[in-house]
């Protein structure tokens, strides 16, 4: 029997010990899966094992982790099988036992000669030792007295196979071929994943349902005081009933205070306009500088510097948020797309150069004037108004006339 099958009578369960460590070994383990170790944890290990253990009448069934098979499987009490899966082998063992231990009907018709051969000589032997009927049948028992044994179940003698013996795992005592379960293959229609037909529903609920429900008259966003005095209120991420993280609480409110110090900055250059309005008038239809003549009268003009302060003035109240959408706008509101097809920074190609113009310094002094970008350089502003001049050519539909400039080749 194999040393994962137990009995209750089989006494307390004996470790080998490693003679260099003085370790113990588990004796369902190879010693790559559990390395030896001390007395005790061995001992808490082997209770592992017992909580994974099947329970078949005597016998405790252990999980075997040893060089039989390469993955963990269990050992059958009445056949040299083993299995894999746990069900298969609850289903196994009920069967194995029904053809070692069959009804006590069929032990009587048909006795096992191998347990008789071990209790009795042979009947030719011993007829021809002793002639007698009744010395004969003293030492071989009849049909009555063996079918009289036969249901005794506690008697080790009506225990025709022996569990212990190798001649029960012979061939004569084969066991029924349990019918593996079919697994039904099925693809996803989402991801085109193979999966078992059972798993399925579960797969879909997990990577092909939203995790958030919709609002509906029933369901919808719960909302959170945050400043009772100013009335200030936020919505739950997720409509279940959770509070807001303190994260976003403190983003929303940071974001607050941005677009707070935003507006006061703007009433500010408001109400300065509306107080210095000389200062930030210019001619009208002046901007935006549609041919080079109106640029060269306004190079000209900037050599003034009442008017270049005033120009500043006129053009600061364009704003923006960050460097990049000031420069977009001032651009857009000082040099029409016709007029910055003809220019570049540096005025190769015989284009306008705008790196040598006055208006240069004008722009960036009007970026620097405004709060959010006081702190650009020179870098920055340069680089986006480049960029900004080489997409001109793809504004107002350019893009699309060029596609339909270019010719198909000829096949």
């Amino acid at each position: 029997m194999h040393i994962t099958v137990r009995k209750a009578a089989d006494g307390r369960l004996v470790l080998s010990q490693c003679q260099k460590d003085h370790l113990y070994h588990c004796p369902f383990c190879q010693p790559s899966i559990f390395k030896p170790r001390d007395y005790a944890s061995v001992l808490t290990h082997i209770e592992s094992h017992r909580l994974k253990a099947v329970l078949h009448r005597e016998f405790t069934i252990f999980i075997c982790h040893l060089e039989c098979r390469e993955a963990k499987h269990f050992h059958c009490p009445y056949c040299p099988k083993t299995y894999v899966n746990r069900s298969d082998f609850t289903k196994h063992i009920p069967q194995c036992e029904s053809v070692c231990y069959r009804a006590p009907g069929s032990i009587a018709r048909s006795p096992d000669v191998t347990s008789a051969t071990a209790r009795a000589p042979d009947v030719t032997s011993a007829s021809a030792r002793a002639p007698d009927v009744t010395s004969a049948s003293a030492r071989a028992p009849d049909v009555t007295s063996a079918s009289a044994r036969a249901p005794d179940v506690t008697s080790a003698s009506a225990r025709a196979p022996d569990v212990t013996s190798a001649s029960a795992r012979g061939p004569g005592s084969a066991c029924p071929a349990v019918r593996p379960a079919v697994k039904r293959k099925i693809k996803c229609c989402n991801c085109s994943l193979w999966l078992n037909k059972k798993n399925l529903r579960k797969h879909q609920l997990r990577k092909h349902t939203s995790a958030e429900k919709g609002i509906t008259a029933h369901s919808n966003l719960k909302s959170h005081c945050l400043d009772q005095d100013n009335w200030v209120f936020a919505e739950d991420k997720h409509i279940y009933p959770v509070s807001p993280p303190s994260v976003l609480i403190r983003e929303m409110l940071t974001k607050q205070e941005m677009i707070l110090e935003q507006q006061t900055l703007i009433l500010r250059l408001l109400q300065t306009a509306q107080q210095n309005g000389a200062e930030y008038a210019i001619e009208g239809g002046l901007l935006p500088l549609k041919d080079q003549q109106s640029l060269q009268s306004l190079e000209t003009d900037l050599q003034g510097a009442d008017f270049k302060l005033k120009l500043i003035n006129h053009l600061s109240l364009v704003g923006g948020c960050d460097v990049k959408d000031v420069v977009w706008r001032l651009m857009r509101h000082t040099i029409s797309n016709a007029l910055a097809k003809n220019m570049n920074w540096r005025g190769v190609n015989r284009k306008i150069s705008l790196g040598g113009l006055r208006l240069r310094d004008v722009l960036i002094a009007v970026v620097r004037k405004n709060p959010l970008t006081s702190k650009a350089s020179e870098s920055d502003v340069e680089s986006v108004m480049k960029k900004w001049l080489q997409l001109a050519a793809y504004r107002e539909g350019g893009r699309r006339r060029r596609d339909r400039s270019v010719v198909a080749p000829v096949p």
